[in-house]
């Protein structure tokens, strides 16, 4: 195929004759540049020493891969992501969410929403709000009116603390107002030492 060659400097600038334009040696640009100013379907890449895909924009599917050349989402990125350190969220973000890594101590990764709100995604080496079974837990520390419930296998209501009367149920969530602290619906049994005692509607007594 033939081509035009400009030799610059020792460089090689050509052009062949389907008008694909080759740099042999660097590129220098130190204005603005538009690449695909018509908006066509092609695809604009740019190479690395070990990648042939190191920044890959799909021109048909309007979506940007690092690393990959299949883009699944406006953004994709085939690896590792860094995010450096700062003290806060960027202003004036109204409609987007933004996910940072604060400065603060362990580096917490962070989400700030559209309205400014800072939500701490991790808390240390775990996920901030993680249930942690060997630490003291409390639950409606704001003594707000809602329910807690545990389901068992075929129980639905286990466990049920209502928290609008301050009733508890066992196998059971008719807790209504008027009634005893607790209800359980289902025998029940008690214990002294190794003894059983059940105690049903015609034996209340515990001693």
């Amino acid at each position: 195929m033939a081509k035009g060659i400009l030799n610059i400097g020792g460089g090689v600038v050509s052009v062949d004759a389907s008008g694909n334009f080759t740099v042999e040696t660097g590129l220098i640009a130190d204005g603005s540049s538009v690449f695909n100013e018509t908006g066509v379907d092609v695809d604009f890449r740019i190479e690395s020493d070990d990648n042939v895909n190191m920044f890959f924009v799909d021109g048909g599917n309007d979506r940007v891969g690092i690393g990959i050349a299949t883009p699944k989402t406006h953004l994709t990125v085939e690896g590792t992501v860094t995010l450096k350190e700062q003290s806060a969220a960027g202003a004036d973000t109204a409609g987007y969410g933004q996910i940072w890594v604060d400065d603060a101590a362990n580096s917490p990764l962070m989400f700030t929403n559209d309205a400014g709100a800072d939500i701490a995604i991790t808390s240390g080496s775990t996920l901030a709000g993680l249930f942690d079974a060997d630490g003291a837990q409390v639950f409606n520390e704001t003594g707000a009116d809602v329910d807690f419930r545990v389901e068992s296998n075929n129980e639905a209501n286990m466990l049920f603390i209502d928290g609008g009367t301050d009733k508890v149920g066992i196998g059971t969530n008719a807790v209504a107002a008027g009634q005893g602290t607790l209800t359980v619906y289902g025998r029940m049994q008690v214990t002294r030492g190794s003894a059983f005692q059940t105690l049903t509607t015609s034996a209340w007594a515990m001693e």
